[in-house]
């Protein structure tokens, strides 16, 4: 078997990326309780909303289940009502998270496969340097975190929607008080994490 093309290195990092990247979510996704139960300690949601702590760890579980489940049609909160523009707009966040479960699944199969590629060829100069690069992802990502994550916010939902339904206003869709941005801001933070880590991984593993 020949030995891999730059072009085939540089492809099989990008897929890797994507992947690392996607599957970075999915963790975050499945995690993300832990993260808000600390965030109701940290900012005092408890006393925003009028609610235990027990009560929102339901209604943030409700809005989980609705966004990450195929089956679950509705989403009903326990102590929140909702504006059809937010359940709108929770229906198209949960379409984009299904949609990134299907990549993970797909994207590690398919990773696997070219890992056990990569693995019988001894010179991958171009896959290792890519990967290093990939690597520096997080790092820049994080800085504008600190400098500009409220601009880095808008221009996520500019980008993945075509709307304006995620300006929740808190008198028809009370939730998002109790969803603060530094919420998304710790989520964010941990898919970067997460996603250095299976880079790295990644780096460890062909250097073998």
């Amino acid at each position: 078997m020949g030995a891999l093309t730059k072009f085939q290195q540089i492809l099989i990092a990008l897929i890797w990326g994507v992947t690392c990247l996607s599957l970075a979510v999915t963790v975050t996704i499945v995690v993300s309780p832990h993260i808000y139960r600390i965030c109701i300690d940290w900012f005092n949601l408890g006393a925003v909303a009028g609610l235990s702590t027990e009560d929102l760890m339901r209604n943030y579980h409700a809005v989980l289940d609705y966004i990450t489940n195929p089956f679950t049609t509705k989403m009903l909160l326990p102590h929140f009502s909702s504006s059809a523009g937010g359940v709108q707009h929770f229906y198209e966040v949960k379409q984009l998270i299904l949609v990134n479960f299907v990549l993970s699944g797909v994207g590690v199969l398919f990773s696997i496969w070219l890992w056990g590629r990569v693995r019988k060829h001894k010179s991958n100069l171009w896959l290792r340097l890519s990967l290093r690069l990939a690597s520096w992802f997080p790092i820049v990502m994080l800085f504008l975190v600190v400098v500009a994550f409220e601009q880095l916010f808008i221009l996520f939902h500019q980008v993945f929607f075509r709307n304006d339904l995620w300006l929740f206003n808190p008198l028809t869709d009370p939730i998002i008080t109790v969803l603060p941005q530094e919420l998304f801001m710790l989520l964010f933070v941990c898919i970067l994490l997460m996603y250095e880590l299976f880079v790295s991984m990644l780096k460890r593993s062909i250097r073998r």
